[in-house]
């Protein structure tokens, strides 16, 4: 089998793939003559290439190659005298890919990273604007996977090595500076206080933070960012408090399948809201922003239900609506209000969201007490970047001491903070939405089992590893 890639502009233009029996069929007869008329022919390893021709079409062919081998291996040492077959073996591509990866693949990429190390055709610049397709793609709530997941690792590390100025700033003024930032501390901490601009009407505060060449202009962005961002919380906490009430009274009248607020509530909040709706009420719900004349709303889905099926019937009514399966919104004229409504307490009765199953825990593996140090963080840093599509690890381990209990919460304490003693190392711990438990289901100087992550907590500039528990019982209760 001969196969060929044809590149330009090192993009893929065009493949050959010829089967032909040894000794059976003239070089003449084939696709390969036209296919590689005029152009520079590469290969790998010359000698073996053209003793395979010989050995195909006779040893009249002579087809003038370019072993460029040598050359790759200057520039990437590991590739230096190993055959193709080899290096496929050695390819992450090829082990991880969900197709099987040939030779002539592992060739065109390599050739394609040789070209790019030896032209130096990435800049400083690229690295920059990596870091923001990190944050774009971690913000948008983007499957980890496949290339996506390559970016937001990619651009973690050039975060942590220098981040890009307007970045810098927002970093050093949130308290960032110096800690290891995750996929975590961008999802929770970062883009939610860039997005704060948007959602407080003032979108162009974030853009100019990242164009702005002067410092001294990026200090006071980075400032105004970061107030929005307190401001967004308190407004939020503060629509929260009309926005629960009015969707619980709501629930009867759609069926209790879908709770649904409105009034005036700033625009920029309505996803917000209707993402808290979604876990207070466990249904697809639904937040409005009632303007003078325009109706603006969110929906968020619960358990995967799809969403198009409440907005395709009433596309009639809107100005535009869009977004996805599981996260939407639209705008319409608020003389439709009241039709919307009534079409939308019929579509209420068909939603199904199916059985509710038990919440079960995925465990990744159990480790025995001697491994819970703080070294497991290594391991756990691995298979970073976390997010949607990639899951923190969950480990178990059994018979840990509860050697100190407290409760917490900032208005009820409904959460609990432990300390667990596992021999060789004693872990802070933290069990949200637990404290209902203390006593029933564990308590002061019981053994526990227990599944959780790893994760580091950061307290006055100190970094601290704890453990954040998913569940836990007293030992042997199941």
């Amino acid at each position: 089998m001969v196969e060929i890639a044809k590149l330009r502009n090192l993009a893929l233009v065009d493949t050959l793939t010829e089967t032909v029996i040894p000794g059976m069929v003239n070089i003449g007869n084939t696709r390969l003559p036209s296919f590689l008329e005029g152009q520079q022919i590469l290969t790998w390893d010359a000698p073996f290439q053209k003793k395979a021709l010989s050995r195909i079409f006779g040893g009249g062919v002579d087809i003038n190659m370019l072993d460029i081998a040598g050359e790759i291996g200057k520039e990437i040492p590991s590739t230096s005298g190993k055959t193709l077959l080899r290096l496929k073996e050695l390819s992450k591509m090829a082990k991880y890919a969900e197709r099987e990866i040939g030779e002539l693949e592992v060739f065109t990429n390599l050739f394609i990273s040789f070209v790019y190390l030896r032209e130096k055709i990435h800049s400083p610049e690229d690295s920059q604007d990596l870091q923001l397709a990190c944050l774009g793609t971690v913000a948008d709530i983007m499957p980890l996977k496949d290339e996506n997941r390559i970016i937001v690792r990619q651009g973690l590390a050039s975060i942590m090595e220098k981040p890009r100025p307007g970045l810098s700033d927002l970093l050093f003024k949130m308290d960032l500076s110096g800690r290891r930032i995750g996929a975590h501390e961008i999802s929770w901490l970062i883009c939610p206080a860039i997005n704060a601009a948007g959602r407080m009407g003032s979108p162009h505060t974030a853009a100019a933070l990242f164009l702005e060449q002067d410092p001294l202009v990026r200090d006071g962005l980075a400032d105004k960012l970061i107030t929005m961002n307190e401001e967004r919380k308190k407004l939020g906490g503060e629509i929260w408090i009309s926005v629960e009430p009015e969707a619980e009274k709501n629930l009867k009248k759609f069926d209790h399948k879908l709770a649904m607020a409105s009034g005036k509530i700033p625009r920029g909040i309505t996803g917000i809201m209707a993402n808290r709706l979604v876990s207070r009420f466990k249904t697809p719900s639904l937040v409005v922003s009632v303007g003078e004349e325009i109706l603006t709303g969110s929906l968020r889905s619960y358990r995967d239900y799809d969403l198009r099926f409440l907005l395709e019937p009433c596309a009639h009514l809107f100005i535009d609506w869009g977004g996805h399966d599981f996260a939407a919104g639209f705008s319409m004229e608020k003389s439709n209000w009241e039709t919307f409504l009534e079409i939308l307490q019929k579509l209420a009765q068909s939603i199904d969201l199916g059985e509710e199953e038990e919440e079960k825990v995925e465990v990744d593996a159990e480790l025995p007490l001697s491994y819970l140090t703080p070294d497991i963080l290594n391991l756990v840093d691995r298979f970073e970047p976390y997010g949607e599509g990639n899951e923190p690890l969950t480990f178990m381990a059994r018979g840990l001491r509860v050697s100190e209990l407290n409760l917490m919460g900032k208005i009820e304490a409904n959460h609990v903070k432990l300390s667990l003693d596992a021999g060789r190392y004693k872990w802070p711990a933290v069990y949200w939405q637990a404290a209902d438990k203390v006593k029933k289901e564990f308590d002061l100087e019981d053994r526990v089992d227990l599944a959780f992550r790893v994760i580091r907590d950061w307290f006055n500039g100190r970094e601290t590893p704890q453990l954040v528990i998913s569940d836990l019982r007293r030992e042997g209760a199941g």
